[in-house]
């Protein structure tokens, strides 16, 4: 996450800060220049979830809610590692 960050402190959009209860992290914060942008990508965001969720009735839809609750409940389950099998004869 660092990298990213160092990015986005470059550009000017964050500001960096050390965190005062843990010496080794730093807080990141939203610069004046980076609270547009910010602003920005989540519109852009939500006019894709709610293209992407339209046949649902867009994201406030009672179909959506469903869906999305059965989404949840299906990434929740945990997924057990797939192993290859033996190439042996």
């Amino acid at each position: 996450m660092s990298k990213p960050a160092r990015g986005l402190e470059a550009a000017g959009l964050v500001g960096r800060a050390g965190d005062p209860s843990d010496t080794r992290a730093v807080q990141l914060s939203l610069t004046d220049e980076g609270h547009p942008v910010t602003g920005r990508a989540v519109e852009v965001v939500h006019r894709l979830v709610n293209g992407t969720l339209a046949p649902l009735g867009a994201l406030d839809g009672p179909d959506a809610e469903a869906f999305t609750q059965m989404l949840t409940a299906l990434l929740d389950v945990p997924v057990p590692a797939v192993t290859e099998p033996s190439m042996k004869e």
